[in-house]
Formats: structure tokens, sequence, C-alpha cells
């Protein structure tokens, strides 16, 4: 019997144009350089996962350098698939019940079946055994709310009506069509329907499993993003997803004493500011540890130097996990 490797899955989130993606990045790099295998996918649509690693990525995992793998997941190419087929199941039961053809059209279209199908795929590529880490390159925070709250409220959705449905849809059928007309179609339908509960029970479970899955939250340290990050928290907690730590990024140091003139007046108050941020998200308990990441005078692109930015945020910490006492950079 093979055993599957204990699969950590880490998705990195935050508002927009914070460093999620060079921070996602860099950690799977760091964790491949460590001898492990990472994958890091990116389900935001902006897909800038590429331009971070220097290296073209498709919808399936592409080698990036030894033990690294990249892939942009590609929702609405899944649409097409999985969903196609589902849908169809769908139209050809609202038809044989008289339903318009453009009204079930409407009716079958699910909202966020795209997210869906992105968390399917995370799911599938945790699950097949070939990678220690998957780290995900999540989009915007109100966008990754919506995603990891889905399997759960679809999943609510359908517990309460699948059953009934699996039963008034089979009892239509035998008293509509009686002996002559083939229910097989509908039959699809139902199953069809039975194999998506199944996969929001999966996506549940390893979103909800706190020892293999963790979101990671970045930020810059600003009042306006701190202020969001703290809302994104309560929501999290909510819903009983687990927030591993907070990463600080473009942490600028102060000046040199020597340094004068408005420039130096500048980068003092600018960086005293930066600390009151980080002192109040200290605050926020031991559960929730925060890293500050430093300000690089060059953007970190390419795997040498996403491992130098990912050593001054990590240093020999496991970066599977966050680092096990506040850093403030190197």
């Amino acid at each position: 019997m093979v055993r599957l490797r204990a699969v950590r899955v880490v998705l990195f989130t935050g508002k927009g144009g914070v460093g999620k993606t060079t921070l996602a990045a860099a950690t799977a790099a760091h964790v491949a350089g460590t001898g492990r295998s990472a994958l890091v996918v990116s389900t935001d649509p902006a897909h800038s996962l590429g331009d971070a690693l220097d290296a073209e990525l498709g919808a399936e995992p592409t080698e990036v350098t030894e033990n690294l793998w990249g892939a942009h997941i590609e929702a609405r190419h899944l649409l097409e698939g999985a969903w196609g087929d589902l849908q169809g199941h769908l139209r050809t039961m609202l038809a044989g019940a008289g339903v318009d053809e453009l009204v079930a059209d409407e009716l079958t279209v699910l909202p966020g079946v795209e997210d869906l199908l992105a968390l399917v795929e995370v799911q599938r590529y945790a699950d097949s055994g070939r990678f220690d880490v998957v780290v995900v390159d999540c989009g915007p925070t109100a966008e990754t709310l919506r995603l990891l709250t889905l399997p759960e409220a679809l999943s609510g959705y359908l517990e309460r009506l699948f059953p009934a449905h699996r039963r008034a849809v089979r009892g239509l059928v035998a008293g509509l069509a009686g002996a002559k007309a083939d229910g097989a179609g509908w039959d699809r339908t139902v199953d069809a329907l039975g194999v998506l509960a199944e996969q929001l029970r999966g996506l549940r479970g390893l979103l909800a499993d706190r020892s293999r899955t963790s979101i990671r939250l970045v930020l810059t340290p600003e009042r306006v993003v701190a202020a969001e990050t703290r809302r994104t928290l309560t929501a999290l907690a909510l819903h009983e997803l687990r927030v591993d730590g907070l990463l600080a990024n473009r942490v600028m140091p102060g000046p040199p004493p020597s340094l004068r003139g408005p420039a130096a007046r500048w980068l003092r108050e600018r960086a005293t500011e930066q600390q009151s941020v980080l002192a109040e998200l200290g605050e926020l308990g031991a559960d929730v540890p925060v890293t500050a990441v430093r300000y690089t005078a060059a953007e970190p692109t390419g795997v040498g130097a996403l491992r130098e930015l990912a050593l001054s945020v990590y240093g020999d910490d496991d970066p599977r996990v966050p680092p096990a006492a506040p850093r403030r950079g190197r």
C-alpha cells in the first residue's frame, strides 16, 4: 500500500497590490530549496504568478526548477468541461418538464461555479500525492472570502434540497413517463448533482482541516489596509477557517542618523507610522503572529531573488508554517 504525503495547503490573500503573489511564490521557492516538492498555483484572474517566477505557466503544473512547480488555474476552461456536462443534464431535465430553452439556460447558471471549480483543482493537486506543499495565490481579499465560503454555502443548500429533489425527480419520471419513457437521463442528472455534493463535502473538509490547510494574510503596514485585514480575520474566524499568520510587506527601515533634510524626515515619519501599525497588529494575539517583510530596493522576480526574500522572512524556519517568532527582516 502506497502511503500518500501529508500535504500542506497554504492560501495567500490580501488587499490588491500588497505583494501576495510575490510572497506566495517566494514561499514555494523556499520550500523547494529545502528539498521538498512545492506547487504554487494562481486562482487570481490577473495571473501575475508567471511574471513573479519569470516562467511560462499553463493550466497544468509546469516545472520551474528542481522541486518547484507552477500553474495558472483556468476556471473558464474547467467550466466548459465538468460543469458543462452537468448543465447539459439539467437542461434536459428542465426541457422535459416543459421549461423554455432560454429560461433553462438561465436556471442552470450557478453563481460562483468558476470559483468552485478552481478550488476543486486545488484539491486535486493536494490529493495527487505529487507535492509536499501546495501554495495558492488567491485573488484579493473580498474575492477570496467568497471563494473560501462558497463550498460551505453551496453544500448547505444542496444538502437541504438534494434529498427531496432526488425523490421528486424520480417520482415525476415514474408518474409522467409510465413504462414507455426512459428515465436514464433524469437519473444521470440526479447522479451528477450527487457528485457535485460530494465534491463540496470534500472541499469543506479540506478547508476546515486546520492541521492541513491554513490562510496567510499579506498586508502593507498602513492603517486602511490593516483595518481591512482585521475585518478579514473576523470573517474567516466566523467560518472557522484557520489564519496562521500575517505577513506585513514593504516595511521600510528608518534613516541612518547621519541623514538630514526632507528625505530623512519623510523616511523617519514613514517608518514610525509603519511601526505603530505593526504594534497594533501585534495586539491581535499569539495565534496570529505578525512577520515584517523588508521593502526591497528592486522587485524580486525569478527563483533566486524570491528565495533571497523568503530567507529574510522565514530564516531557518519551515516555510510551510509561519515563522516561530516575529521577524523584522534582514
